[in-house]
């Protein structure tokens, strides 16, 4: 009896080392890491040849062992903590971090540490900077590997994966204007009663580039003379700022503003109104790239898909109003529905990638020729 019980005690023990070695054996081929790669874009080439159900195992383990990543973005600083939480609830091991700023600011600083051959960020917020970022090689390649399948082609290119869709519109305060005698277009802001009463970033490229993209540039650099020599816009740095400002009342009107924090701020009873201009409504959408020279590249790559998955970044960003780029998001805010709307989107200036590398330059002359020698740093 005592040796059957031995024999029986030997052959489990046999048997459970036999499993927990097969175990590990399988949990370490699992995770076996690429190896032979100098920069972010060699990596993502061989990671894109693992099985997708082995993808976020492989980063995830890659990511433990760098720790941290760093995320470039000008959403408000409560958004993008948010979304590090979320991220870090679920990656456990890797901390988030993130640098702030305005659009204008983090593109300056991530074009001059591309030409420094150096990038204190693994992932930045791409919008109308693509075009030069492209130029001065400062993205990886990432070889469909942020989103998902269902995800529209025309949101996504080779070195980026959107995530939001930024719509442009005109705002008045309610308390100063009447719904009646409030501006119906852009050409309705050349009327002499609109004259120095108005706020425009100093940076509104989105705005500009949907412009460009229906009217050329001839029509589009007059027009925009106009409005900034004749017309004394109010230029003022930050679109958050100027939303801020509309609601106090420093001025009547904003001619260019996020329709997400419209809807955000009149929801909170904020007297604000949003109105879609009668030529086009300016759109694009924000995304995700990843430095070319991150130095968590793993990291990097987990944090991007984390961002784009509608169980994920998206779920947490559709909560502060935004439009998410992924078709399964829900808006938050009924004044948004409007621009789904057929006619919206007839008349809608959606920017492709395509389109923020061709409009790049022709903006830029834009801003150097009529809003420059115009601000003097207006708050």
């Amino acid at each position: 009896m005592l040796r059957a019980y031995l024999k029986l005690i030997t052959g489990l023990m046999l048997v459970s080392a036999f499993v927990l070695l097969a175990g590990r054996a399988a949990k370490a081929e699992s995770v076996t890491l690429p190896t032979g790669w100098k920069t972010p874009s060699e990596l993502y080439a061989k990671l894109a040849k693992l099985p997708k159900d082995k993808l976020d195992e492989a980063l995830y383990e890659g990511a433990k062992q760098e720790g941290a990543v760093t995320y470039a973005s000008p959403a408000e600083e409560n958004q993008v903590g948010k979304l590090m939480e979320g991220f870090m609830k679920k990656y456990p091991g890797i901390k988030g971090q993130s640098l702030g700023g305005q659009q204008e600011d983090i593109s300056n600083r991530i074009l001059a540490e591309a030409r420094a051959s150096r990038s204190t960020f693994d992932v930045v917020s791409v919008g109308t900077s693509l075009g030069q970022y492209r130029e001065a090689n400062a993205l990886a390649e990432i070889h469909d590997l942020v989103g998902d399948a269902r995800y529209p082609a025309k949101f996504r290119g080779r070195d980026f994966y959107s995530w939001n869709l930024l719509s442009m519109v005109i705002a008045y305060n309610t308390n100063l204007v009447k719904p009646s005698e409030a501006p119906k277009s852009y050409m309705d802001m050349l009327d002499p009663k609109w004259k120095g009463q108005f706020s425009v970033d100093n940076s509104p490229d989105t705005w500009i580039f949907g412009m460009l993209h229906k009217w050329g540039f001839e029509k589009t650099r007059d027009y925009q003379r106009r409005l900034i020599q004749e017309q004394k816009a109010l230029i003022r740095k930050g679109h958050t700022n100027q939303t801020n400002l509309l609601i106090a009342g420093a001025f009547p009107v904003a001619i260019e503003l996020y329709s997400y924090k419209i809807a955000d701020m009149k929801a909170k009873g904020a007297p604000v109104e949003m109105i879609l201009p009668k030529e086009f409504v300016s759109a694009e959408t924000t995304g995700v790239g990843i430095s070319s020279r991150a130095a968590h590249p793993y990291a990097a790559l987990l944090f991007a898909r984390f961002h784009v998955n509608p169980e994920g970044g998206q779920k947490i960003l559709a909560q502060f109003g935004r439009v998410m780029a992924h078709p399964d998001t829900k808006l938050k805010y009924k004044d948004l529905q409007q621009m789904t709307a057929k006619d919206t989107l007839d008349r809608m200036s959606l920017l492709t990638a395509e389109d923020l590398v061709k409009y790049s330059k022709p903006y830029t002359s834009i801003i150097k020729e009529i809003y420059n020698p115009a601000f003097r740093g207006g708050k």
